[in-house]
């Protein structure tokens, strides 16, 4: 990085973007995840398309409190995997349609307290790093002892 002398600053080179996350500083910008129970909110559930072409949820948690306090985790589920669909509704307690079906997108499920177990997953990020793996949830209410 050089620096160049002007009339009343010192003017600094930046590296480029490439050059910036080459860096390897880079991985302490990152969000790291607590691993084990941390309270949480459901930001969104969103249906979209995996890569091999099925359709699936999207389930996007941001963490509640904590120095994570705000950094999401998400889950998927292929819709073919009905019970683990089921299950997640069930956990969280949310709110069915009169005809027993769910909205997911619907606006109403978002901000839904819950307590998520959070563990590493089978993948590893660039670094050799675990990532973070959502390993269960159970709704939560606000007299519940971590507050939100």
């Amino acid at each position: 990085m050089d620096i160049t002398n002007t009339e009343e600053h010192e003017v600094f080179d930046l590296p480029t973007e490439q050059q910036a996350q080459d860096s390897p500083d880079a991985k302490f910008d990152q969000p790291y995840i607590p691993r084990g129970q941390v309270a949480a909110v459901l930001q969104s559930i969103e249906v979209t398309e995996s890569k091999s072409g099925k359709h699936m949820t999207v389930w996007e948690f941001a963490i509640a409190t904590g120095y994570a306090e705000g950094r999401t985790v998400k889950s998927h589920i292929v819709m073919e995997q009905q019970y683990r669909i089921r299950k997640m509704v069930t956990k969280l307690g949310l709110e069915l349609e009169s005809n027993g079906g769910i909205a997911f997108t619907h606006p109403k499920h978002q901000g839904t307290k819950c307590t998520l177990t959070i563990g590493d997953s089978k993948q590893t990020g660039n670094n050799g790093d675990p990532f973070p793996e959502i390993k269960n949830v159970s709704s939560r209410t606000d007299d519940e002892d971590i507050p939100f």
